[in-house]
């Protein structure tokens, strides 16, 4: 068995594929490994970047990269899991930082700013004190007809995916691909949602072709502490105690539903990935490190809703977001006075 690197342009910079080539042809690879608990976690995030082939093989000293988490709301309590956790960010922050990069953390949450929620969870102090900046999404950029990137992802030229595992009424779950759909800004979410709906399989293909759009230089998927249940918020948390890494969304997330027990037909974002020939959905194409074979993860799901949002629900989400949004900023305006 041996490697290769392949360069592929992304944003302003590039990405480099790490493939592993096993009986001639090529492979991904995707890294499992088990971690119980919020801790040591600059430890075991450098063992996923050296799975993969080492941290400088995808980021450089002086590179501005930013980091995308799962941010969609403030969680009501500690037991609900609705956002990656921050400890999870911070360590990544960190190790980033450590190795010269220059760091932001952004999303556009559906409720709530980036800093608010930042603050809930407990860690904005602490990344402002190691230089992270913090953005929200509300600068869309018109790149494709159907959607728009922040311009946030033009101005840094690594972008870092930071996944949470959680249960979805629409979707399933909630997975690798499906987290870059917050790159979108602001309520164009919902905007989205109620201009595809179920209409065929356009959001799906949506979500795939923003992923191709993005394409992260690295994902590390947060399933230590999962939501299940309800989501993608109202859930209740499970300790499935697993970190789960690599280059390629589309093979990270087809070993994710064999370890859900979905079958490859049922998640409607892989389906679509396969069609449009995006990323490795064959199990057998796909190297497995760290763990020898897929765990089996137990989730309890919630019912399945229409994709589509209504025009009432979306008004009135926009109207509860900018009142949140209003609040949020009169406290950032309060805590630099």
């Amino acid at each position: 068995m041996s490697s290769i690197k392949y360069d592929l342009p992304i944003m302003n910079g590039y990405i480099i594929i790490y493939f592993i080539i096993q009986n001639g042809e090529f492979m991904t690879s995707v890294a499992i490994t088990q971690h119980k608990r919020y801790d040591d976690l600059k430890k075991h995030i450098e063992k996923h970047f050296d799975f993969h082939g080492g941290i400088n093989t995808f980021i450089q000293s002086g590179d501005k990269v930013l980091i995308k988490p799962n941010l969609l709301a403030e969680p009501k309590s500690n037991e609900e899991p609705v956002t990656t956790d921050g400890r999870m960010i911070f360590a990544v922050a960190g190790y980033l930082r450590d190795h010269g990069a220059k760091v932001s953390v952004g999303d556009s949450p559906a409720f709530s700013t980036v800093s608010g929620i930042l603050r809930k969870i407990g860690v904005f102090r602490e990344l402002k004190d190691i230089g992270v900046d913090i953005i929200d999404f509300n600068r869309p950029e018109e790149r494709f007809k159907s959607y728009s990137l922040d311009i946030a992802l033009k101005e840094h030229n690594k972008l870092i995916n930071l996944p949470k595992l959680k249960v979805h009424c629409q979707l399933r779950v909630t997975l690798s691909i499906k987290n870059l759909f917050g790159c979108v800004t602001g309520k164009r979410k919902a905007l989205l949602h109620l201009a595809h709906g179920d209409r065929q399989n356009d959001f799906a293909e949506m979500l795939a072709k923003n992923y191709y759009d993005i394409k992260p230089v690295f994902t590390l998927v947060d399933a230590i502490d999962v939501m299940e249940k309800r989501g993608p918020r109202g859930g209740v948390r499970k300790n499935v105690g697993l970190m789960i890494s690599g280059v390629d969304c589309v093979a990270i997330d087809r070993v994710l539903i064999n370890a859900l027990g979905i079958p490859l037909d049922e998640y409607r974002i892989l389906t679509a990935a396969r069609d449009l020939n995006i990323g490795e959905w064959r199990l057998d194409r796909i190297k497995l490190l760290g763990e020898s074979k897929i765990p089996s993860i137990e989730l309890e799901f919630p019912l399945m809703l229409p994709i589509t949002f209504s025009p009432l629900r979306v008004i009135k989400s926009t109207i509860k977001n900018a009142l949140i949004r209003r609040r949020e900023m009169k406290n950032e305006r309060i805590t630099i006075t």
